[in-house]
């Protein structure tokens, strides 16, 4: 199952600065117990020592908070670029994925195919072909490599497998990760008269 890192970065800050408020509390709450009895001069310094320790842990989570907003400042360009992937072929020949964007401004330049454990099988160079739409070609033996590699569905020929496209938005680099369906079933070749294996891919985000 994949898990977006920069979700899982925000849950944590979160946690981290939720923990950080909750001693806020407490210190609070511990201040109005001394100022009730009469704090005498230590009571005084030990709650001074837990108030900077928090504003220094509190700090430093902001720091963190900080980071994390301008790594997905980054993101963002790709984050919001619309792209969804095709192909159909047989299994002997290499397979022709197409790429169909919504945005003129953006360049598709090359994908990586990216099997279930997240690590990269190939890279792809994207070539347009028309408007909006660009192209990419895998070998036969890559292509069932990535199918193999990809997730289990709900049968053995059904998988779900990973794509990470890179985008050119204003000058600049970015890139979009996203599933595909890739089903290998059955199919008719008309010249000659053979049933061989074909695989499809649809998806997008």
């Amino acid at each position: 199952m994949f898990v977006d890192p920069i979700a899982l970065l925000t849950l944590v800050f979160t946690v981290i600065a939720a923990l950080a408020a909750v001693v806020g509390v407490l210190i609070g709450l511990r201040a109005l117990y001394y100022a009730k009895r009469g704090p005498t001069r230590g009571d005084v310094a030990e709650v001074k020592r837990e108030v900077a320790a928090v504003r220094e842990h509190t700090a430093a989570t902001e720091g963190h908070l900080a980071e994390q907003k301008r790594r997905q400042l980054l993101l963002e360009p790709g984050a919001g670029v619309s792209i969804t992937l095709t192909a159909v072929g047989f299994v002997s020949e290499p397979l022709v994925l197409i790429f169909t964007l919504k945005d003129q401004s953006v360049t598709l330049l090359r994908a990586d195919l990216i099997n279930r454990l997240h690590a990269p099988l190939g890279t792809l160079r994207c070539v347009l072909i028309e408007s909006l739409l660009f192209s990419a070609s895998i070998d036969s033996e890559l292509a069932g490599q990535w199918f193999m590699e990809s997730e289990i569905q709900e049968s053995f020929n059904l998988r779900l497998a990973r794509i990470r496209t890179y985008f050119e938005i204003d000058g600049t680099e970015t890139s979009k990760e996203f599933s595909v369906t890739m089903t290998r079933t059955p199919r008719q070749r008309l010249a000659p008269v053979t049933a061989e294996h074909g695989f499809e891919l649809h998806g997008g985000c």
